[in-house]
């Protein structure tokens, strides 16, 4: 395609009919509007997605300035899409995107046939629209399914009604004339090569609703491809036809329109247009998304070996459920409110009764968390009159977080209120997240089906999906937040209970972040305690207590406490400066994570002391900084890649940022990646099938088991999370990672399993 770069000037470039200039960032603007081709005093996003005709012919499409690199990757995106809808406006002369030939169809037998008649395998693009997005909801329901299996085309059942859906399971016995029998088909044949965006919430509709739980042809998805090729933009179907399609912006319209979560009251013209431009969309932007990446074998390999069936077994996972104990869960509701008006009671009298008086609400309510209260107690010269050492940004009023309120634990007067405080916020953050909150996810078979995102950005049906790094998020709720820590963790986990005839069974890798850290960098040291089975805690305590490690190994059985105390030392080293955190960061992370306080200068004497002991650290931080910025990425050693493309930025604060990634995403998503490796073996060996998983929180993987043959099964799970076939991915670490075994009737009950760990 011919194109020409314009550099701004004080008259406008001189276009012709059926000339396409892209307009990149405020000078060319301003230039615009100066000539009023533009309206002044807008802004470029609200000038995007327009074409605007130019004086001398042609048009003009406004987009960011290259440079916004430096500021907002998303916006870079945006970018990188308006210059694929220019080039499309060269190429057609039409600025909209010509969508295909879609149909209503009344079931797919002509589209079963002509697949049938080819002598190959045949990609389809298959999508359903929903009723909502929960397929566990009252009156939820299938709106359409929808397939795509030649480009610019595609075929929709629409039902409109429960009824109408429920309808497809009565043409169970008709054979594949049936519907219910062509869609098995599509999902099961050899013939077919399934693709799908999300497909997993698609499967889990068509499970919940349709009873069809087997798809042994599905192998592509756009959401997750698209997440590992650039996990930092959107991964969702719009951006993805945008960039990789020749249908880009068919939704556009569609989206500012209609909401999403009443889809049966979108007219049938809209509807088959957007439906159907989803699977078309969908089928195009797979086939150029598979050939970016077959261009990098490790990260095929990754996600053909990894990712993708872990994919596959987490709709198996998210269709088992959290049991939860109701009765127990409401009986904990009671008594955190009763709590929560004890503490009430109790401040009150702290405060006293005018200060009550004046934030007490018209309702009789008071807001122990209200900041003007606080402020007026801790800070005004009425009251406590304090001085404060943290403020806000906003308005530089005292800060009123509990981090802040917290430097006041000892003063005579502070203190009071501030433990109350303390109490008062785990309660009502417990109550409002984790008791009310959860329980409205509660579905009818009495468990949480919590979804579970593989891919990060947005996906087709714009939910924010998972972590960038590669971790896995769950939502609705977010079980991997459930506190560990508080008054009411272990009574919140007491909750989460096994089915009748099982027990909960948690596997988890055995300081895994550490050992990969260790492989990663070669580092000796670690790497010598670990295969000698010497505690790493114990080994970085002794050092920067500065004892003799025989010593310290001796005070676990003549000072317990004071070797546990000094142990913490270890862990905040170990987890603190791993990945390199400087010496005011090491103070701080120590004291508001293991309660370990130090000066500065006590945190730079620890810090050179680890690296010393740990000297193979230093090598490898070096040398991953180096790659991301000559490449702008790093790879874990299972093959996913962290892209960091503001690594090159003008800012010195967003380039530190990056290079801290560079160093600890691979080893957090290679933890994460080697946990969902296992769930997908799981499958793939039929063991899901005796003991279901049923969630993962970070690289914990918990089971239901049955009870008669647990062991068995414990130990088999151990052996297999151990011994993943590394070999397939090209890599050999130095260490083994072993797997720590826990067993009980619910999650706060869990005890380790002396035999199975380690």
């Amino acid at each position: 395609m011919d194109h020409e770069v314009v550099e701004i000037g004080d008259t406008l470039p001189e276009t012709k009919e059926g000339d396409v200039l892209v307009c990149m960032g405020g000078e060319g603007l301003a230039l615009l509007a100066a000539h009023a081709v533009i309206p002044k005093n807008r802004s470029i996003k609200s000038l995007r997605n327009r074409p605007f005709p130019m004086p001398g012919g042609g048009h003009v499409l406004i987009t960011y300035s290259p440079s916004i690199l430096d500021v907002d990757y998303a916006m870079f995106v945006d970018l990188q899409t308006d210059v694929v809808a220019a080039c499309r406006f060269v190429n057609t002369g039409d600025f909209l995107p010509t969508v295909g030939k879609y149909r209503y169809v009344n079931d797919f037998t002509e589209a079963v046939a002509w697949i049938n008649a080819q002598k190959h395998p045949v990609v389809v693009a298959l999508d359903t629209e929903t009723l909502g997005l929960d397929p566990y909801a009252l009156g939820a329901y299938i709106e359409s399914i929808q397939i795509t299996y030649k480009k610019g085309a595609a075929d929709v059942v629409r039902f409109r009604s429960t009824r109408a859906c429920e309808k497809v399971n009565d043409t169970i016995g008709d054979g594949l004339a049936g519907l219910w029998h062509q869609i098995q088909w599509l999902l099961t044949s050899p013939k077919v090569k399934l693709r799908g965006a999300n497909l997993k919430y698609d499967l889990n509709w068509i499970a919940k609703h349709w009873g069809i739980t087997e798809c042994t042809n599905y192998n592509f998805d756009t959401t997750i491809v698209g997440s590992i090729l650039d996990e930092n933009r959107s991964n969702s179907l719009t951006v993805h036809a945008k960039l990789f399609s020749d249908i880009g912006g068919y939704d556009d319209a569609f989206n500012q329109k209609y909401d999403k979560g009443r889809m049966d009251l979108v007219p049938d013209d809209d509807f088959l247009t957007y439906s159907g431009g989803d699977t078309d969309a969908c089928y195009q932007a797979s086939e150029r998304m598979k050939d970016e990446l077959l261009k990098d074998k490790k990260l095929t390999t990754f996600y053909t070996n990894i990712l993708h069936p872990a994919a596959r077994a987490y709709e198996r996972v998210e269709r088992v459920g959290w049991c939860v104990d109701v009765p127990y869960y409401r009986e904990l509701r009671d008594e955190i409110e009763t709590d929560i008006a004890r503490l009430t009671s109790e401040a009150k009298e702290v405060l006293g009764g005018r200060l009550v008086a004046k934030h007490t609400k018209k309702d009789g309510t008071l807001n122990l968390g209200k900041a003007a209260l606080l402020i007026d107690f801790m800070f005004s010269p009425n009251y406590l009159g304090l001085k404060p050492k943290m403020f806000t940004e906003k308005d530089k009023s005292p800060s009123t977080s509990m981090e802040h309120l917290m430097m006041f634990k000892d003063h005579p007067k502070a203190a009071p209120l501030v433990s109350i405080l303390s109490e008062y916020t785990s309660a009502t953050k417990t109550l409002g997240t984790y008791v009310t909150g959860f329980l409205s996810h509660l579905r009818e078979d009495g468990r949480w089906h919590p979804n579970y995102f593989l891919f990060s950005g947005m996906d087709e049906v714009e939910t924010e999906g998972g972590a960038v790094t590669g971790r896995l998020s769950v939502k609705d709720p977010a079980i991997q937040t459930i506190p560990k820590h508080t008054k009411w963790a272990k009574r919140l986990r007491r909750a989460v209970i096994a089915p009748p005839g099982y027990i909960i069974l948690s596997n988890d890798y055995s300081q895994g972040e550490l050992k990969i850290a260790a492989c990663l960098a070669n580092e000796e040291t670690m790497i010598a305690a670990y295969m000698h089975g010497i505690d790493l805690h114990a080994v970085t305590a002794a050092r920067l207590a500065g004892y003799d490690f025989d010593d310290f190994l001796a005070l676990a059985e003549t000072d317990p406490h004071l070797f546990e105390e000094i142990r913490y030392l270890g862990k905040a080293g170990n987890f603190g400066l791993i990945y390199g955190m400087g010496a005011n960061g090491f103070m701080n992370y120590a004291i508001s994570n293991y309660g370990v306080a130090m000066t500065l200068e006590e945190a730079e004497e620890n810090r050179d002391a680890f690296f010393d002991l740990y000297p193979g650290l230093i090598p490898w931080h070096k040398e991953y900084k180096y790659r991301a910025r000559k490449f702008g990425m790093v790879r874990s050693p299972l093959g996913r890649i962290r892209h960091l493309p503001m690594i090159r930025s003008r800012e010195e604060a967003v380039v530190a940022k990056e290079l801290r990634r560079s160093i600890n995403s691979p080893v957090q998503a290679t933890l994460s990646d080697m946990a969902l490796w296992a769930t997908g073996l799981m499958v793939q060996q039929k063991t899901f099938d005796i003991a279901p998983v049923f969630g993962m929180v970070h690289d914990q993987l918990l089971s239901y088991v049955p009870e008669d043959n647990w062991e068995q099964i414990a130990t088999e799970r151990k052996e297999l999370m151990e011994n993943l076939p590394f070999h397939e991915v090209g890599w050999a670490p130095q260490l083994r990672f072993t797997v720590d075994t826990e067993i009980g009737p619910n999650l706060g009950a869990l005890k380790k399993h002396k035999a199975l760990c380690g």
